[in-house]
């Protein structure tokens, strides 16, 4: 009779089997769930890494805008005293042909008389 005492008591039975399938599954995503988290934890640890070394690499291999534009004014000003300089260059031999013209201007104005 204890037996079919048990029997009786189907809707327990049944409550305690569903409880005990529905633990195993939620301990079974709980367990996708952490590895999943310690993915992403990886996957974020190694993105600060390999940020962390792009920032060391760039420091070594790029130049930053304040500092172009430092070196850019220095080449630019060294282009100023060059072009300077050969405006004056050019001027004195401006200044040398037209006086040479003029002496053969006159030289021929002289022999033509």
């Amino acid at each position: 009779m204890e037996y079919l005492a048990h029997i009786d008591n189907w809707p327990v039975w049944l409550l305690g089997i569903a409880i005990a399938v529905i633990g195993f599954f939620l301990r079974k995503e709980s367990t996708r769930s952490e590895r999943k988290e310690q993915q992403l934890e990886d996957d974020a640890k190694f993105l600060s890494d390999e940020l962390n070394k792009f920032k060391l690499e760039a420091q070594e291999k790029y130049v930053n805008k304040d500092e172009f534009v430092r070196a850019l004014s220095g080449v630019e000003r060294s282009i100023e005293r060059m072009r300077d300089h050969l405006d004056k260059k050019l001027d004195t031999v401006m200044g040398q042909i037209i006086q040479n013209s003029i002496k053969i201007a006159e030289k021929e104005r002289g022999s033509d008389e």
